[in-house]
């Protein structure tokens, strides 16, 4: 098992169907900018899969984000936060059929920017790969720097990245940015990682 992604086989989709459907139809729209990020109500979530994740020991907590790439984009090379961490998130993939989240090694703390928390910006050209995969619905670590390329020549690459976090953890995620350890993630999905 690699140390930056794992693949879920989840019994529930994320987002209710006609949120999916929404979602789809209002944001691949050629107007947008490559990248684009948007806060997600946590009221287009599907209740089961709020619910499965709670009897996991688990709270969806209400930044989640959708991030759009257009067809043969990338993104930015980046980490998420204020300093290289293991936390994860749950990434929900959907509508392109060819895109590769590439992690990399990049000891600089980058340039910080961000509206929804503090995201670091790094040069490529200091950076060397160090493991690429297809996300679907996965747990992906966002504290390592990171890049998304959207091969897919038709498609826009939506994502949603879900925050989640032990329960009773709500009051020191307020506190701090933080979330779920990615080797606890590893534990608390055991029984939905796809092979």
């Amino acid at each position: 098992m690699n140390n930056y992604a794992i693949d879920l086989n989840l019994p529930f989709k994320p987002l209710k169907p006609e949120s999916e459907r929404f979602i789809s139809e209002r944001l691949s729209d050629e107007s947008l900018d490559n990248w684009s990020c948007t806060s997600v109500d946590i009221k287009l979530f599907n209740p089961e899969f709020v619910n499965f994740l709670n009897k996991l020991g688990l709270t969806l907590i209400d930044n989640s984000l959708l991030f759009t790439t257009k067809p043969n984009e990338k993104s930015l090379l980046h980490y998420d936060g204020e300093s290289h961490h293991n936390f994860c998130a749950i990434n929900y993939v959907w509508n392109s059929n060819n895109h590769k989240m590439i992690w990399y090694e990049n000891d600089d703390i980058g340039k910080k920017y961000g509206i929804y928390g503090p995201v670091n910006m790094l040069d490529e050209s200091k950076s060397k790969e160090l493991y690429q995969h297809t996300i679907n619905c996965s747990v992906v670590k966002y504290g390592i720097p990171h890049q998304i390329f959207n091969y897919d020549p038709k498609n826009f690459r939506l994502c949603l990245t879900i925050s989640i976090i032990k329960n009773g953890d709500e009051d020191e995620i307020r506190n701090k940015f933080g979330g779920l350890d990615f080797e606890e993630a590893k534990t608390i999905f055991a029984d939905y990682i796809q092979n």
